[in-house]
């Protein structure tokens, strides 16, 4: 079992009862999440490590990781193309912007269910005079 490190912030215990032993466990935050608030607050990697107990190296690499969970994920290439689609683009357009083929924009959209647009409104069937006879 991994002992994890614990920091003297934030701790609340309880008592679990094994086999005649009892072991107090405590719920606590995480190096990464403590690294975290401390980079938050503007502390350097080196105070860090110090207030911590970890080694810098360690704190960078943990301050690396927390930092690259809070980035946005990127909109995969076929939500994006429903979306351009949907504000009007064409797919000839749409494939221009996300670097794609046209087939490609095609069987996204097909995929994703897209309504084709109309590329124009309904032109009016022309009136023949005299009606024809059948």
């Amino acid at each position: 079992m991994a002992a994890k490190r614990l920091h003297a912030e934030n701790v609340t215990s309880c008592s679990i009862c094994v086999t005649n032993q009892t072991i107090t466990t405590m719920k606590k935050e995480t190096d990464q999440e403590a690294v975290l608030r401390y980079c938050l607050k503007g502390l350097t990697c080196t105070e860090i490590a110090k207030l911590l107990g970890l080694s810098e190296r360690t704190v960078q690499r943990l301050r690396r990781k927390a930092v690259g969970q809070m980035r946005a994920k990127p909109i995969p290439a076929a939500d994006r193309a429903v979306e351009l689609y949907n504000a009007g683009l064409s797919y000839a357009e749409i494939a221009r912007r996300l670097n794609i083929t046209r087939q490609t924009v095609y069987n996204y959209l097909k995929r994703n269910g897209a309504v084709r647009h109309p590329k124009s409104p309904a032109a009016p069937q022309p009136i023949i005079w005299p009606p024809r006879r059948m």
